[in-house]
């Protein structure tokens, strides 16, 4: 019985129903040897703490990322997921962009693409702007891609991409 309840401070809710399955259905003793039920914290690297307890985070409102987000040549599809508040602005500027491709840009705010803008040749140096309006994680997406023929061709489109202070 013991067991179960170390696991369960251990691995949390996966283990309590691993640990609880035996063969038998019944709480037999481990015939390879006593328990040992008061060192597995420390072993673990948990000291009796449960493992929420780790996390660094001090429910302040202030958790968000700004700066440079990329700032090279894409190539294919990339996204990132960033923490962003109210009023933060996400600034993307692409360049080089050949004919017959382009750069699609997206913001999604974790329930829908709430932005959406492409940038063509005829766009090549030209900067496109959203103001963050839903604080909490969203998902940044560029993608650099070929919409004339031939579609077989390598894309490589400069792109830089950034988050404003609020």
């Amino acid at each position: 019985m013991n067991r179960r309840k170390v696991l369960s401070t251990i691995g949390g809710v996966g283990v309590i129903g691993v640990a609880g399955c035996t063969a038998d259905d019944t709480d037999q003793e481990d015939p390879e040897g006593p328990e040992d039920t008061d060192g597995d914290d420390e072993e673990n690297g948990n000291n009796g703490q449960d493992e929420s307890d780790d996390d660094d985070t001090t429910g302040d409102d202030d958790d968000y990322e700004t700066g440079v987000v990329f700032d090279d040549t894409l190539t294919d599809l990339r996204d990132w997921h960033v923490d962003v508040v109210d009023g933060q602005t996400v600034t993307v500027q692409a360049t080089d962009i050949a004919e017959g491709e382009r750069l699609h840009f997206q913001v999604g705010d974790g329930t829908a693409f709430v932005h959406s803008h492409h940038f063509y040749p005829e766009d090549d140096g030209d900067t496109n702007e959203y103001e963050i309006e839903t604080e909490g994680q969203h998902q940044l997406q560029l993608n650099a891609e070929r919409h004339e023929a031939p579609m077989d061709e390598d894309v490589e489109i400069t792109v830089r991409m950034e988050l404003s202070e609020p």
